[in-house]
């Protein structure tokens, strides 16, 4: 099967095997993408990305304008409205389906009108079948608290029935015993962060509204 990743970071949507194409406008970031995908094609700007046909596209669109901690632009900010960059990408290469990954304030955001206008970019590309959940990585044995809002638009609707089947729980790879007496928080937010949970970390993020990196923290104790 042959798939594009946009806005492609280290990488997380990808499948066990390359791209053809990622694209990913931090330069460092791409020498990782570089390493791990030799094979691939790397561009910089989606903007200007002319796709190669494939049947899948992937992209976590930015959230800057979508998150509970951005400006609150919806998809008319200059970041989340990228998200018709995706759909353009998809339609250019001719792909029967996206796998877009947001925020989950997506869905709550000014009564659900955001969400009901990113369903209707989707419908009106082609991609009428359109399902969505929302996935935490600690349910799959990961010991991070990151929910993310997760969509698969198709014009086949067999291509999202799977996002409906249960979830098979994994036991996180580190000991149980010591995740019950450490929590992970931002330490730019401190020990009441809304983040502080018992043996998880947040998201990890470069930045912070401090101009400081706001790295995970670890409680013990």
């Amino acid at each position: 099967m042959k798939y594009i990743s946009c806005f492609s970071g280290i990488g997380g949507l990808e499948a066990s095997w390359a791209p053809e194409v990622t694209c990913e406008i931090d330069p460092e970031v791409r020498e990782i993408l570089k390493n791990r995908y030799p094979s691939s094609k790397h561009w910089d700007d989606i903007s200007t990305l002319k796709p190669p046909s494939a049947e899948i596209v992937a992209g976590g669109w930015p959230c800057q304008d979508i998150s509970i901690a951005g400006q609150q632009a919806g998809l008319a900010g200059a970041r989340s409205g990228l998200l018709t960059e995706l759909i353009r990408v998809a339609t250019g290469s001719g792909a029967h389906s996206i796998v877009a990954e947001n925020v989950p304030n997506l869905l709550r955001m000014r009564n659900g009108s955001e969400f009901e206008h990113s369903l209707k970019c989707f419908s009106d590309a082609g991609y009428r079948y359109i399902g969505w959940r929302t996935l935490n990585a600690r349910e799959f044995g990961l010991p991070q608290n990151r929910s993310r809002l997760i969509i698969v638009a198709s014009r086949d609707p067999k291509f999202v029935s799977p996002l409906f089947r249960p979830i098979v729980s994994a036991e996180p790879t580190t000991n149980l015993e010591e995740l019950r007496h450490a929590a992970g928080f931002y330490w730019t937010a401190g020990t009441h962060s809304i983040n502080y949970t018992i043996g998880y970390v947040p998201a990890i993020k470069i930045g912070s509204s401090l101009g400081i990196a706001s790295l995970p923290a670890v409680h013990y104790g």
